[in-house]
């Protein structure tokens, strides 16, 4: 029996070259199209295909609680003053109710616990 092992490198290499295409179709497209524009595949878009793959899919999460976004701006400030004790204590508490924060480029991430 012959198999593909997908590593998580590998998985991340084949949306690569899946983006790519899709960035190569969609240029052709334009230009046979002058004047109409074809909006290219969003991120979500090409993770919910990807991930539908391993039928595995995106849910929504909503929007975090006003107090939740309160204590995670303060985390952020904390990091940029380098107070990672803070930091680490701001997160416990976003965690206590119920978030966890994930740090991104440009700012955070906040997603609901299970």
């Amino acid at each position: 029996m012959h198999g593909i092992i997908v590593t998580v490198e590998l998985a991340g290499q084949l949306a690569q070259v899946e983006r790519d295409l899709m960035r190569r179709e969609l240029v052709g497209r334009r230009s046979e199209h002058v004047g109409e524009l074809a909006e290219p595949a969003g991120e979500r878009e090409l993770l919910e295909r990807g991930l539908s793959i391993f039928g595995l899919g995106v849910e929504e999460a909503g929007e975090a609680p006003t107090e939740v976004r309160r204590l995670a701006e303060g985390r952020e400030a904390a990091r940029a003053r380098r107070e990672f004790a803070e930091a680490d204590r701001l997160r416990g508490e976003i965690a206590s109710l119920g978030w966890e924060v994930q740090d991104v480029p440009g700012g955070f991430r906040l997603i609901p616990r299970k």
